[in-house]
């Protein structure tokens, strides 16, 4: 057949079961009913649903096509691959396969020999593809198509897919998964799996589409239902808000870090934690060194160690077995429970529930045996009362009541309880467990004088502010409440995934994991991206040892498919000046595009002048979504004020607390641009000054800056160019 004859075959296909679904749609309406019954109601939902995903599917039911043939069958065979999967009602037979369904595999592995397709009950097939054919449509007309053969293996599509300009928005990509990325987002979801990903891997893409994976893959059990995205802030959720109903994702709960876990803190009233952000601001904002900043820095990077879990267990413990006092429970000479009776109902009958459901129940239990004792001792009262002295006896019963009360509310006093605050707080104020902290983490023991200085911190800063605590309190007060109230009637997530993962610390990653099911979790993160002095991580490996409950394993992407070459082998020769061999560079592939430049301006003047005339130039060329970088907030709010005078009146700044993203021309500092990409991106006045090569945070956030361009990346400066950038950039 000709190509043409193929192309109205496909369109002639395209266009049956396009009648499919609207006999479906139909036919799914129909069942739905007006009904109090509750089974029909349920039926109803489910009805709905699908008509809803039949509507979805309408005008794009497919995407791909694929002709294979299984080793040691004679027969070769086809399957289209959609968003969703479509089936004869009358035969049951597929006329579209899901694409998060095992046969899909055989469209996304890289592969056309041996091609290898899970099936259930732990079997293995292989198959031969000989085809894989992609369809492009304009207007919902099937227009043309492009074979993919072991010969040629050209993805056209993706090509063409990451040549467009940048949406405003995170969009699905379930045409153009990579093999090295399906093998990711199909992994297996009993444990912790780490993606380290490279600028522009898509590792925030396909951890949306895992979710879509896990919720079809185990939807027979419905085992993965409610799911958890941690983003690094309120701003990068909207950015990805638009992929999770496109992907059919239900039961998802998408926050940030800390109110994931702020909402089991228990805090005394009016206590509150400080915002990240004005930590943030005093290592990347004020240029803040000296003695005072490494104290600081020792004060956060201690409790986001895995030491700091050590160190509470040993208080929590202490506090657990000295919770009984050491006495009987003695109510009377006639009714006494012995110290070690009181014990074994606290550490043995109560010992599944949390420390302070615990304490509840054993004053229950306490209660009730007294109320018991009372009731005996009235009843041996009033078997002794003499004619006519009835009142002498109800005086004596209450006055029986009135000790045993006393007894025990005595009793009750001893019983100790805790206030984690407080509890904390008499912990960290303590220089000798500093001193073990240092110790347990290799920084010394603190004998010069460290751990002084960092416990004056804690004790200064609540002198300062009592009811302020700092971000950095956020894991350890949430390990305390889990150990001594538990988490109540919250459900675990089936599934977390965990955004910007190199910018938690281990203890952090820890307290997160106390949310999912038996540590199920996906951590993504670059580690050429952990920009925070005061936390993150340089090495995954530091999460091995007892941060997750169960396995944990390391995947890697290394092809990054968002920028061109040109700027990726820029960005390649920032982030060498980082000696980290946990780090290896990204793997630009496919896309070509003009080299980046720099521009040397002769005054702050003429360079912000040059920044908004290269906007107006970098809109005429096409490039809708622009990000002008500066280093740090206040910076870029000098900056955008600046550009509004010079006629960018439209440019949108955007802060810490921006909840939105707007498209269009922004103004953001470094460190909030990461995990967001634009068409382009210029640099404001890039110097030495402001990104030194001999400080690794500077240059990952002018590796974080440049990553961000997809086709065009500049540099405007007025000051002498950082020596990150005079190789990389041409002039």
């Amino acid at each position: 057949m000709s190509y043409e004859e193929e192309l109205a075959a496909e369109q002639d296909f395209l266009r049956r079961v396009r009648g499919h679904i609207e006999r479906h749609i139909e036919a799914s309406e129909g069942g739905i009913r007006p009904t109090d019954d509750f089974t029909e109601l349920a039926l109803n939902a489910l009805r709905q649903k699908e008509v809803d995903q039949l509507r979805r599917s309408k005008a794009r039911p497919f995407f791909a096509k694929v002709d294979f043939q299984e080793h040691d069958q004679p027969d070769r065979e086809r399957a289209y691959i959609g968003r969703f999967g479509l089936y004869d009602r009358a035969t049951m037979d597929p006329i579209v396969l899901d694409w998060r369904s095992p046969m899909a595999n055989l469209y996304y592995e890289h592969r056309f020999r041996d091609v290898p397709v899970d099936v259930k009950l732990g079997k293995r097939l292989l198959f031969d593809v000989s085809r894989k054919r992609q369809f492009e449509m304009e207007r919902e007309e099937l227009t043309r198509f492009n074979d993919m053969t072991a010969e040629t293996g050209t993805n056209r599509l993706l090509i063409e897919r990451l040549e467009q300009r940048g949406e405003q928005k995170l969009r699905d990509i379930v045409e153009t998964i990579q093999a090295e990325q399906n093998a990711v987002l199909r992994a297996k979801a009993d444990q912790a799996l780490i993606v380290q990903g490279a600028a522009g891997s898509g590792k925030t893409t396909i951890a949306l589409h895992r979710l879509a994976f896990l919720a079809y893959s185990h939807r027979d059990r419905n085992a993965f239902d409610n799911f958890l995205i941690i983003a690094p802030n309120r701003l990068f959720i909207d950015y990805i808000s638009d992929v999770l109903p496109d992907l059919g994702i239900e039961g998802v709960v998408q926050t940030t870090w800390e109110e994931a876990l702020m909402k089991h803190i228990p805090l005394p009233r009016g206590y509150r934690f400080a915002e990240a952000s004005a930590k943030t601001a005093y290592f990347l904002e004020t240029g803040a060194n000296g003695p005072e900043r490494e104290t600081a820095l020792l004060a956060s990077k201690l409790r986001g160690s895995m030491a700091m879990k050590k160190l509470l267990d040993r208080y929590i413990e202490r506090r657990i077995e000295s919770t009984v006092p050491d006495i009987d429970l003695a109510l009377s000479k006639a009714h006494r429970m012995t110290a070690d009776d009181v014990r074994r109902k606290f550490h043995v009958d109560f010992r599944h529930y949390p420390y302070m459901q615990r304490r509840k129940r054993l004053l229950q239990s306490l209660t009730q045996w007294k109320d018991d004792c009372l009731r005996e001792a009235t009843r041996v009262l009033e078997s002794r009362v003499k004619q006519g002295k009835y009142a002498e006896t109800a005086q004596r019963v209450a006055e029986v009541k009135a000790q045993y009360d006393r007894k025990l509310a005595e009793y009750v006093d001893k019983v100790r309880s805790v206030e984690i605050v407080s509890f904390y707080r008499g912990i960290m104020a303590k220089p000798s467990n500093i001193a073990r902290l240092l110790e347990w983490n290799g920084l010394g023991n603190g004998e010069s004088g460290t751990a002084e200085r960092i416990a004056a911190v804690f004790e200064e800063r609540k002198e300062k502010n009592k009811q302020e605590l700092e971000w950095d309190d956020i894991a350890p007060l949430f390990y305390l409440a889990y150990r001594f109230y538990g988490l109540g009637k919250t459900r675990a997530f089936s599934h977390i995934i965990v955004d910007e993962a190199q910018d938690f610390s281990p203890f952090q990653m820890h307290a997160l994991s106390f949310l999912s099911a038996g540590g199920s979790m996906t951590v993504l993160g670059d580690l050429a991206q952990s920009i925070y002095p005061y936390r993150g991580l340089t090495d995954w490996e530091a999460l091995r040892d007892g941060v997750f409950p169960g396995a944990m394993s390391v995947e890697r992407l290394k092809k990054s498919y968002r920028s061109t070459v040109e700027i990726m082998t820029a960005a390649n020769e920032v982030l060498a000046h980082w000696d980290n061999p946990h780090v290896t560079p990204a793997e630009p592939v496919l896309r070509h595009g003009e080299p980046p430049r720099a521009s040397a301006c002769g005054s702050e003047e003429a360079g912000i002048a040059a920044v908004a005339e290269r906007i107006a130039a970098l809109r005429a060329a096409g490039h809708a979504n622009i990000a002008v970088i500066d280093k740090t907030a206040s910076l870029c709010r000098a900056l955008h004020r600046r550009l509004v005078d010079y006629g960018v009146e439209d440019a949108h700044w955007i802060e810490g607390k921006a909840d939105r993203y707007e498209g269009g021309v922004s103004v953001v500092p470094a460190y909030l641009s990461k995990g967001m990409e634009f068409d382009a991106v210029l640099l404001a006045d890039p110097s030495e000054r402001k990104y030194d090569p001999a400080l690794p945070e500077d240059v990952k956030l002018l590796y974080v800056a440049c990553t961000r361009a997809l086709h065009a990346l500049e540099a405007v400066h007025w000051s002498p160019l950082t020596p990150m950038l005079r190789r990389a950039l041409a002039t």
